[in-house]
């Protein structure tokens, strides 16, 4: 009984402290928000030189098409700063999956200083279209600052 006497603060204090860390951790996450990536086999990365040459004509905005099978994460990343990012349009079966981040990245492509980076989740099969905007163009070459992603989701 004295061991227990002895050590009962102790005992108190770190019971005390491992439910204030299960109790922060529920409330950073927010009420009924849970955090679900699918197996690294289903997420794809996709940025600007899907729409570039030598993978699409120039001056289209047309970008190379990819195929991302149904359930799975989509994050875009585009350089900015001076310019930023807008969504033009995105397909019914194109989730997003919070908001938008934007990263210091400084010369990841020259003369700019973020990464803008968006998450989509592929949610039902079939052709989807993400139109992106940047303004003021700095990457991209079309007359109207767009991207058109296109995505065939399996």
């Amino acid at each position: 009984m004295a061991f227990f006497r002895r050590n009962l603060p102790v005992a108190i204090g770190l019971a005390l402290a491992i439910l204030l860390g299960v109790l922060l951790r529920a409330r950073a996450q927010g009420p009924g928000t849970t955090v679900a990536y699918p197996p690294v086999s289903n997420m794809y990365y996709v940025n600007q030189t899907l729409c570039l040459a030598p993978q699409v004509d120039e001056g289209t905005g047309i970008c190379k098409p990819v195929p991302v099978a149904a359930g799975a994460m989509i994050e875009l990343q585009l350089p900015g700063t001076p310019a930023a990012w807008t969504i033009v349009s995105a397909s019914p079966n194109l989730v997003a999956e919070g908001a938008v981040e934007r990263i210091p990245n400084p010369d990841r492509l020259a003369g700019t200083s973020d990464l803008f980076s968006w998450r989509f989740h592929a949610a039902r099969a079939g052709e989807a279209t993400l139109v992106m905007r940047e303004f003021p163009p700095v990457i991209s070459t079309t007359p109207r600052g767009t991207f058109t992603y296109t995505f065939q989701i399996r």
